[in-house]
């Protein structure tokens, strides 16, 4: 299976901005993140001329109620996807009924029975004017239509339903926000001693408050996407909307990201400021599941890094080393089965690093948050999303970019990937971990329950080393209590690659061995070492095991030694 390709404009070293607008900000995300179709930027282009066109005109419409906006969209290009239902995109059902009221624009009002039609029309108006998602669309005829005898009157009702939504979350935040400090009254919880208890259900509370929100916005916008001058009127509504909630709280930035979700579009909403809002667009993987700011409560706020601000050790020879990188991780890819569903541990899990070139980085834990398959320009491709913690309390969030996409990344940085891509191979393919339950702790997250470690060839860790492994800043902190194992015992197979000196090359001898592992060609400047296997000796491809971490770390140690063996004359 293909692993995930870059895009070319998806350049993590330039300062990415989004398209400025009247009321609001708005990005396109470089390419799909989610959804079997293969869709970039470029093929939605549309979309934001086409919002361009309309804004001038919006703003002379709206310019005097409205200020600028503090919202910023940032959408997924997967909810231009041609797969996502008609009926999602579009209302028929409405467009079909305002195109009927034109009969009404102006009619015989002594006509007994055309007033009677005119007055149903009128209450099957009221009735759609109701739902949100119609709200765009019906305000957008009134506009239109000024003259017509109904439009006064159905966008007063619109403006008062959407003040009264508005109104009523606030409601329903104030009052929880009494029920919080009754249940402390009650309980007789201490701001000091009990801060976590108090942290969570202010939370709850928070999570509920999101609830109603993203609600509100998902609707309203629905059929923005296929028509961009709806999204002018769904932000207009969404400002209204939220202009309830100014009344009792300072105004600040909301960031709303969409994607698809199977054949419908989710939305996302977080509070932001700037400095998150360039945050966010730069980790645009992972619009949807970036842990979320806390609404309208004061909280820490974790420091998240891509792969580009990850510096450390320069290799002598960065491309060489680059080289070896790859040709582990291209046999890491082609041992994942095209079609095979791969899954992880569900518990709460970090996976403590066993690698001492990030070690001396201060990498302490990576985990994947989670595992997709999405639709690539040529093939499916494996989506892994990926978490480093570090130990000053930095999260460094990526995703695992196919080998060919690194071209722009140094040696460190394609060594985290590979690291990552080996783990991955270790745990969903060979199933050769174990799940310890010990707490670990990192700063600005809730704590994890379980660590998962992997085993090697020739070592298994142990509850005591992990302790050994810990800081004052990541720490384990309870003991093992409980364990998940996934091992295979026998059959196993660690082979590595070695450096040579300047001047020698792999022998054919090397090479044929390799060959039968299913690496085709040898990393210039590296011979091939060959495994020894533990159990019975019989080393049948199918019955073969391997840690992938373990041919990786074992290369990684040998990076500043040479092999000189086979000498070119």
């Amino acid at each position: 299976m293909q692993l995930l390709s870059k895009p070319e404009n998806l350049n993590y070293k330039k300062k990415r901005e989004y398209e400025t607008f009247h009321f609001f900000q708005l990005a396109l995300t470089e390419r799909n993140w989610t959804g079997s179709d293969y869709i970039t930027k470029e093929d939605c282009a549309w979309f934001i001329n086409e919002l361009k066109e309309f804004d001038d005109a919006f703003n002379n419409m709206f310019g005097h109620v409205l200020t600028k906006s503090r919202f910023t969209f940032l959408l997924d290009t997967s909810i231009f996807s041609d797969e996502i239902p008609e009926n999602y995109k579009s209302n028929h059902k409405i467009i079909d009924f305002l195109e009927e009221l034109e009969d009404f624009e102006d009619f015989d009002e002594e006509s007994k029975e055309i007033a009677k039609r005119a007055k149903k029309y009128l209450s099957k108006l009221k009735s759609f004017s109701t739902k949100i998602e119609n709200m765009p669309y019906i305000y957008r005829w009134a506009l239109q239509y000024e003259d017509h005898p109904f439009s006064v009157q159905i966008k007063t009702i619109i403006e008062e339903e959407v003040k009264r939504i508005g109104i009523s979350s606030r409601k329903n935040w104030l009052s929880d926000r009494k029920k919080l400090i009754e249940t402390i009254r009650k309980k007789n919880l201490d701001p000091y001693k009990d801060k976590d208890k108090i942290s969570a259900i202010d939370v709850k509370i928070v999570e509920g408050c999101e609830k109603r929100d993203k609600h509100f916005v998902s609707q309203i916008l629905k059929y923005s996407i296929s028509e961009p001058s709806l999204f002018f009127y769904g932000v207009y509504f969404i400002i209204q909307y939220f202009k309830e909630m100014d009344e009792m709280m300072d105004a600040g930035y909301e960031f709303v990201s969409f994607e698809r979700d199977g054949n419908k579009v989710d939305v996302f909403l977080k509070d932001s400021t700037n400095e998150l809002n360039e945050l966010f667009l730069a980790h645009e993987t992972f619009i949807s599941s970036l842990p979320k700011v806390k609404r309208r409560a004061d909280g820490w706020v974790s420091a998240y890094h891509t792969l580009y601000d990850l510096q450390g050790k320069e290799f002598d020879n960065e491309e060489q080393t680059k080289d070896v990188l790859r040709t582990i991780s291209d046999w890491v890819i082609n041992r994942i089965k095209d079609k095979s569903k791969y899954s992880l541990p569900r518990k709460n899990w970090l996976h403590p690093v066993k690698s001492e070139l990030f070690s001396s980085m201060g990498i302490n834990y990576i985990y994947f948050e989670d595992i997709s398959t999405i639709g690539g320009p040529s093939e499916e491709e494996l989506l892994i999303k990926a978490h480093a913690f570090m130990e000053d309390g930095a999260e460094i969030l990526f995703p695992l970019f196919d080998p060919n996409s690194w071209d722009d990344l140094n040696a460190v940085q394609c060594a985290l990937i590979a690291y990552s891509l080996c783990l991955f191979h270790d745990v969903a393919i060979e199933q050769n971990y174990e799940m310890l339950q010990q707490e670990a702790r990192v700063p600005g997250r809730n704590s994890f329950e379980y660590l998962l470690v992997t085993h090697s060839s020739h070592t298994d860790p142990t509850p005591l080393q992990l302790n050994n492994k810990s800081n004052g800043k990541s720490a384990v902190t309870e003991k093992n209590a409980d364990k998940e194992s996934h091992i295979k015992n026998e059959h196993w197979v660690s082979f590595h690659f070695r450096r040579l000196q300047p001047g020698y090359k792999a022998s054919e001898r090397q090479r044929a061995v390799a060959s039968k592992y299913g690496i085709k060609k040898l990393p210039t400047g590296f011979t091939f070492v060959d495994s020894h296997v533990r159990g019975e000796k019989n080393n049948e491809e199918e019955k073969m095991r391997f840690s992938a971490l373990d041919i990786l770390n074992k290369t990684l140690s040998k990076l500043d030694t040479y092999y000189n063996l086979e000498k070119t004359h």
